[in-house]
């Protein structure tokens, strides 16, 4: 029997506009990176505009790597929606 291995990729769980902050401080403990990395970067960059570009961003590292679909928790959906619709591709939100 033949095999499909055409199925998409779905990422299930991201935060897609973070793509801003990888590899910052990733190596410390989760309560130390968020409370003293994450959430006050967070607080000085994130904005509507700020979600929409760097989603947009992500938008195009999934699709290179041949995610379809992804689920986003996150700031902003509205402008998580607009991302996806402009880039044509599916997001649950």
């Amino acid at each position: 029997m033949k095999k499909n291995f055409n199925l998409p990729l779905i990422n299930t769980h991201c935060h897609a506009a973070m793509i801003a902050f990888r590899g910052m401080a990733e190596d410390l403990p989760l309560k130390v990176w968020l409370e003293k990395y994450i959430w006050p970067a967070e607080k000085k960059k994130v904005t509507p505009s700020f979600v929409y570009r760097q989603t947009k961003k992500a938008i195009r590292e999934m699709k290179k790597n041949g995610i379809k679909i992804f689920n986003d928790m996150y700031f902003f959906e509205k402008e998580v929606a607009k991302a996806a619709k402009e880039m044509k591709i599916k997001v649950v939100i």
